[in-house]
């Protein structure tokens, strides 16, 4: 995944800069992890029997993560107790766009916020960097490997980014809104100290 997070970090923030040689080292680093990643891309789609022994096939995993990363995004900015189980054993899969419907909702919202990342690059590279490490984050465990469909280990590092973003955002709040700042932080603290507790109370 570091060449994955590198990228994410060079294109929002770095931008390749520096002298020729720089710039031509890292174009040949990415473009080496990229055909390296579409290699690998390949081999699980031509290998047969990468899903054996799972109730699920890749697409249906595929359409599955779209509802999984977006619950991930969830649990981030709004951290529910009843939304954060240990254990996802009875996770339903997707079996089509609308079966759930949810799937194709929670398409649209992580293509949004992808697209919400892209255009922050120029005029918040910050929020646009958390953004964009949050998605890089999901990149290897969210796709097309024959894993489980969910653990909620796998959002603590990709979390940063989301929290980074947020925090970008807030602070460059202008007008009447920056006065309410640090309300806004303390509520915010305060709201999640008081779901910590709630969760280590049902647990």
């Amino acid at each position: 995944m570091l060449p994955v997070l590198l990228g994410a970090l060079e294109l929002s923030l770095f931008r390749l800069r520096g002298s020729t040689p720089t710039r031509r080292l890292l174009l040949s680093y990415f473009g080496l992890t990229v055909l390296l990643g579409l290699g690998a891309a390949l081999w699980l789609l031509t290998t047969h029997g990468a899903y054996t022994g799972r109730a699920f096939d890749m697409e249906e995993r595929l359409l599955t993560q779209a509802r999984v990363v977006t619950l991930y995004v969830g649990q981030i900015l709004l951290p529910r107790p009843g939304a954060m189980p240990f254990f996802y054993d009875g996770l339903p899969y997707s079996t089509g766009w609308l079966q759930p419907p949810t799937t194709l909702w929670s398409a649209l919202f992580l293509l949004g916020l992808f697209g919400l990342g892209l255009g922050l690059l120029r005029r918040r590279p910050l929020a646009a960097f958390g953004i964009l490490f949050f998605f890089a984050g999901h990149l290897l465990e969210s796709t097309l490997l024959p894993l489980e469909l969910a653990f909620e280990h796998r959002n603590y590092l990709p979390s940063l980014g989301l929290i980074l973003a947020t925090a970008d955002l807030i602070g460059s709040a202008t007008g009447a809104l920056a006065r309410f700042r640090p309300m806004i932080a303390a509520l915010a603290l305060l709201a999640l100290f008081s779901l910590g507790l709630a969760r280590m109370a049902l647990t």
